[in-house]
């Protein structure tokens, strides 16, 4: 063979192995970039995956807090509108109940007057002692305004003054003064209120005077103070414990 056809054939080898060297790195970078490739896009799924749980757990958080908030309201609203949050209890009775126990205590039974009149002498209790017919009867010749199916007691203080308290409502009478100082009465031992106010009414008051809201007096019974406040007609607007 001739130098000229060995060089040619050395030429052709080392252009061989060259192309094959240059086709294996270029696999071998290939190889690279997609392992590159696969590792970034994983690496953006799983943080796309976090971000996603996040998300979630903060709309769960939110949603959670804005259930809290709109029970807490409804709770605020309901004790506002008398409810007491459901549970403040005169002999196991809430406060709807409440008005209606003393309410329907304090309404005269048919074979109470029959049984007064043949048992003279005895001390009237009960629907009898709350709502006296001849009390009863001056309330309605007095000329003031009120609703009769609503009184739950009628009295008098010590100066003869008629005073009347009725089922009312949030801002006066008994539900108010149910819904306002239930707790209070609770506290003294005091479970029949309308009873206990009737009672008190005929101590001698320690203060009388007339403030912003109207007139009031000031009662010492077994060294607690108790307030009345009234209307100059003589309607009950609130009674309780005060300092």
């Amino acid at each position: 063979m001739s130098a000229k056809g060995f060089n040619a054939i050395s030429k052709g080898s080392k252009a061989a192995k060259s192309i094959k060297k240059s086709r294996a790195k270029s696999s071998s970078t290939l190889k690279i970039k997609a392992k590159k490739n696969s590792e970034a896009k994983e690496k953006a799924a799983a943080k796309a995956r976090a971000t996603a749980k996040k998300k979630a757990e903060v709309k769960a958080k939110a949603k959670a807090k804005a259930k809290a908030k709109a029970k807490a309201k409804n709770n605020t609203g309901k004790k506002a509108s008398g409810a007491v949050n459901g549970k403040n209890k005169i002999n196991n009775h809430t406060l709807e109940l409440d008005i209606q126990y003393f309410a329907k205590k304090s309404k005269p039974k048919a074979s109470s007057t029959s049984k007064a009149k043949t048992n003279t002498g005895k001390k009237a209790s009960g629907a009898d002692k709350l709502l006296k017919p001849d009390l009863l009867d001056e309330l309605s010749k007095s000329g003031v305004k009120y609703n009769p199916d609503n009184v739950v007691m009628v009295g008098k203080n010590s100066s003869d003054k008629l005073f009347w308290l009725e089922k009312g409502d949030d801002k006066a009478g008994l539900k108010h003064i149910i819904n306002r100082h239930l707790e209070d009465f609770n506290a003294k031992g005091i479970q029949d209120i309308p009873n206990f106010l009737q009672d008190t009414l005929q101590k001698n008051p320690i203060k009388q005077g007339t403030g912003p809201k109207g007139p009031y007096a000031v009662y010492v019974i077994d060294g607690q103070k108790y307030t009345l406040a009234y209307g100059n007609n003589g309607f009950v607007v609130s009674f309780y414990p005060s300092k």
